[in-house]
């Protein structure tokens, strides 16, 4: 009896998932190509901003990366001409919410975090220099647990917070 429950059961969701197209629905109001601006100190706050040049869509960046979901660089996050690493994790927290890569700048004895929301995966890294001093251009694949899809965004420590703006491209 127990299996004969277990099998309706299963059937009911495989014909559920099937009409659904095996995908979650989510409304979401915001436009597929506004960019944000996330501050990792404060989760879930989302502000407007400018969106960052693509000029080197193509190549393959400035950092080398061995694995998209894990890996370390060096770079001078705050320009004052000495290089902090900067770890970069991907943390898969499964089809209930987006995964996220994490991002850490080791800063002296300080830890600073950040987080880049709904990527899975870091493919090119661009060293940049602006007007306010240095940042990141990252290529990376930014979706959820069914589906990803290309994006990019800049990265830049602002005083003792990472600043992460991102920009969809579908």
């Amino acid at each position: 009896m127990k299996r004969f429950i277990s099998l309706s059961l299963m059937t009911v969701m495989l014909l559920t998932m099937s009409a659904c197209g095996g995908r979650k629905i989510i409304e979401d109001n915001t436009s597929e190509t506004t960019p944000t601006t996330t501050e990792a100190t404060t989760a879930g706050n989302v502000t407007e901003s400018t969106t960052a040049s693509t000029s080197d869509a193509g190549g393959t960046g400035d950092f080398a990366i061995d694995n998209p979901t894990w890996f370390w660089i060096k770079w001078d996050a705050d320009g004052d001409g000495t290089e902090e690493d900067v770890e970069f994790r991907y943390h898969d927290n499964g089809d209930e919410a987006p995964s996220v890569i994490e991002v850490t700048i080791y800063k002296g004895n300080d830890q600073i975090t950040g987080y880049m929301d709904r990527a899975y995966g870091i493919n090119k890294i661009y060293s940049k220099k602006g007007d306010d001093g240095p940042y990141l251009y990252i290529f990376y694949d930014q979706g959820d647990y069914y589906n990803t899809a290309p994006a990019e965004c800049t990265l830049e420590l602002n005083g003792d917070k990472i600043e992460i703006t991102e920009t969809i491209q579908e």
